[in-house]
């Protein structure tokens, strides 16, 4: 291996480490706050609240691997409309269903439960924003 290839290997070891550490450096105060404003219970929700935001990603039902196929296809056919269309409509699901999540978790977050009461909309859009 070339002395060029080994230095640009460590350059790049060097910044994704580096990143890395910046990263954790700025989510560990943000999970000490968010643990602050959150009682126990409400960081249990916090934990049902990532699972159901990594199961929704399922709803998409494969539409962007659709669009990233389908629409060089077309631009190459120099069917720029129909690829146009397709890239809309993707977007449109997208943000549909990123919608709809976002309401039922302020629905199901803010009506909370009996022994917890009812959580407020900060609390929700934190958990909903966090995870």
């Amino acid at each position: 291996m070339s002395l060029e290839i080994k230095s640009t290997i460590l350059e790049t070891t060097s910044k994704v480490s580096f990143l890395t550490l910046i990263g954790l450096s700025i989510r560990l105060p943000v999970k000490l706050v968010t643990a602050a404003i959150l009682n126990p219970a409400g960081l249990g929700l916090l934990a049902l609240a990532g699972l159901i935001i990594k199961y929704s990603s399922y709803l998409d039902l494969g539409a962007h691997l659709g669009m990233s196929r389908e629409v060089p296809k077309l631009l190459g056919k120099g069917q720029a409309d129909k690829a146009n269309n397709i890239s809309n409509l993707v977007a449109s699901w997208m943000s549909a269903l990123t919608f709809i999540i976002l309401l039922l978790f302020i629905l199901f977050f803010s009506l909370g439960y009996n022994e917890l009461g009812p959580l407020t909309l900060i609390q929700a859009l934190l958990i909903f924003l966090f995870q």
